[in-house]
């Protein structure tokens, strides 16, 4: 069980030249806590990143991929990590982030969805015998 944060991609060969495809992802345990941190990972990222079969993505939070774009947090990727709540992290921006197809995608999978531009700054607390708790 034990505490660690686990890097899971990308690889030491970088698979593309694009900065978001080998955007850094880090699996946060605790416990039996788990969040998945996925920076600006992209869709390319994600199916990369789950065609490696030795790696779980289950977690209870996710901090989704490329500030909610519609390049990011695709269904086969959200499947897998299967969370109960979602972080965007996300200000006023020219591109539309994020996507209303990736909110809703979040929310049809059944996940609680925060935002930072609508929420502020988002905490939450590990508790073993409550689970989490959020602290907005």
């Amino acid at each position: 069980m034990g505490q660690a944060l686990d890097i899971l991609w990308p690889p030491i060969s970088l698979p593309s030249p694009d900065w978001n495809t080998n955007s850094m992802v880090i699996m946060l345990r605790y416990r039996k806590f788990r969040a998945l941190l996925a920076a600006d990972l992209n869709q390319r990222g994600e199916r990369e990143l789950l065609n490696n079969k030795g790696v779980s993505l289950g977690a209870e939070i996710l901090k989704v991929g490329h500030h909610g774009a519609g390049d990011a947090t695709g269904p086969e990727f959200l499947k897998a990590v299967s969370p109960k709540f979602a972080v965007i992290s996300v200000g006023k921006n020219p591109w539309g982030y994020p996507s209303p197809v990736v909110v809703r995608r979040l929310q049809e999978a059944g996940t609680k969805v925060f935002r930072t531009d609508l929420d502020g700054s988002i905490s939450f607390q590990y508790h073993p015998d409550e689970r989490v708790k959020i602290m907005n």
